[in-house]
């Protein structure tokens, strides 16, 4: 077993200090802070088990070693069965943490430093075709709620905001002279994101019709309200988006960050270079905009096989 350094946390101190850190030096989401406290208290449940500690017995991050690490991932693979990629998201979960613990000379070693994720294949983004999208795009009404929710659709659709992104904004972002809108992304990193003209349009119809019903929209109110004249939530969104999807007769079930991939496909299939996608979605490295790459020749491929004089798709002619 390797040594305890003197100072070292208890793994509940240590996971309270590693999920601060994460909030407040590098803005991590919430759904990424609840996402990694699941997967370590977990693994602290595990290893009391494996240890055959109490339940409510402390312990220290320094007492855990690569075979714990082991033994849980293959209980994770062959008594739970989880997939591939959610094996992959528990380590990586730990091996963020004892990153963490080890900068700052909380552990000695590094229990993960040799671990290897899981290969997984990567699922390509669902996206929605044009004419899908413009069946979408048809379905609010002419009313303020309406206007409202078309203007959300439209921004998610032809500007590839993320949810968080689109929560965030207030009239003042809204740049009507230049046609951008100021966008604050991950990490709250800012961005000025052009919008065009017809979803400013859009977006103008909204704010008129909000005023006319006596509505706040001065510089410092939400862009997108609720009834009660509050900011939207992510859950507001997701309902907005299955609402009209359930409304069309050619959609399944889509998510709102769907409406994102579409807006970077179609950039990639109108020739757009990967370095402008990857600005426009806001992505920190550019590895997460190759992912659209793979969309495009799919995309690409479909068209040959759809076409070719040999794919027995295309009669000959007589």
């Amino acid at each position: 077993m390797s040594s305890i350094p003197p100072d070292s946390p208890s793994w509940d101190l240590a996971v309270e200090g590693f999920l601060l850190f994460q909030e407040a030096e590098l803005a991590a989401s919430k759904e990424t802070i609840r996402a990694y406290s699941a997967d370590l208290a977990d693994f602290a449940a595990y290893y009391l088990v494996y240890e055959g500690l109490d339940p409510d017995q402390s312990f220290s991050p320094a007492e855990v070693r690569e075979e714990h690490i082991r033994a849980y991932l293959r209980m994770l693979r062959d008594v739970r069965k989880l997939e591939k990629s959610s094996q992959s998201r528990h380590l990586i979960s730990l091996r963020s943490f004892f990153k963490h613990l080890n900068r700052r000379h909380l552990v000695e070693q590094d229990p993960t430093a040799l671990l290897r994720v899981p290969k997984t294949e990567k699922a390509l983004p669902r996206y929605l075709y044009y004419e899908e999208m413009q069946e979408l795009l048809s379905m609010p009404e002419d009313t303020l709620l309406g206007k409202r929710d078309r203007a959300i659709l439209e921004l998610l659709c032809f500007c590839g905001l993320r949810v968080g992104e689109a929560m965030a904004l207030d009239c003042r972002s809204i740049d009507r002279a230049t046609g951008y809108i100021r966008v604050l992304g991950k990490g709250n990193k800012e961005r000025r994101q052009p919008v065009d003209k017809e979803t400013m349009d859009t977006i103008d119809a909204y704010l008129q019709a909000r005023q006319a019903a006596g509505q706040p929209a001065s510089p410092d109110s939400p862009l997108f309200m609720n009834n009660r004249g509050g900011r939207l939530t992510d859950r507001s969104y997701r309902n907005i988006v299955d609402k009209y999807i359930a409304r069309t007769a050619s959609l399944k079930k889509i998510s709102p960050h769907a409406l994102r991939h579409t807006f970077a496909t179609r950039l990639m299939d109108n020739g757009s270079d990967i370095r402008s996608v990857q600005e426009l979605l806001g992505h920190a490295d550019i590895g997460t905009t190759q992912i659209y790459t793979h969309v495009s020749i799919n995309r690409l491929k479909e068209a040959y096989e759809k076409t070719h004089p040999r794919s027995g798709h295309v009669e000959e002619e007589k």
